[in-house]
């Protein structure tokens, strides 16, 4: 990557590692812009961490895995959980971590994020989960599934018994705190 000289572009200041772009024109950063030697919007992987108000779950064989990436105060991150013939979902509704703080919704169940789907690999039925609010001031959240016609907190039974095989994978979109 290569550092742009300030004397060949008009109109361009730097002062105090603050770069002013003039009215009217465009900063475009052709090999990705950098903040702080981190490219903006570039995926970072994280492994989250899996919790409940119940009993707490056990990964065993299973996988889980996450990345993220972070425009201005906007974080997008993706979540993936496969259980494996060991992974235990333990008892409650489940809690997943963000790759970093948040600045939760105003009111309790508020939709802060996207959705995703929730798939019982025996039947191959898929069933969509949404993010639907944030826990523990702002660090971790909770997933909500429609599902049998009811509606409730995504944990070992719901939408379904999670067995070996079966998979959720989601997408959070969030104001970063």
């Amino acid at each position: 990557m290569s550092t742009l000289s300030v004397g060949d572009l008009q109109g361009l200041a730097v002062n105090s590692n603050v770069v002013t772009v003039p009215t009217g024109h465009t900063l475009n950063a052709v090999d990705g812009l950098q903040i702080g030697g981190t490219t903006v919007g570039e995926w970072t992987g994280f492994t989250p961490t899996w919790t409940s108000y119940g009993t707490a779950p056990s990964l065993g064989n299973g996988i889980i895995s996450g990345r993220y990436a972070v425009i201005g105060k906007v974080l997008v991150a993706e979540y993936a959980l496969v259980f494996g013939s060991t992974t235990s979902g333990g008892t409650g509704a489940w809690f997943f971590s963000y790759p970093a703080t948040i600045d939760g919704p105003l009111i309790s169940y508020a939709g802060i994020g996207s959705g995703g789907y929730a798939v019982d690999a025996s039947t191959a039925q898929a069933w969509t989960v949404a993010v639907s609010y944030a826990v523990n001031s702002g660090t971790q959240h909770g997933l909500r599934a429609t599902y049998a016609g009811a509606f409730g907190e995504v944990g070992t039974t719901v939408p379904f018994t999670f067995a070996s095989g079966d998979n959720i994978s989601w997408g959070v979109v969030a104001r970063l705190a």
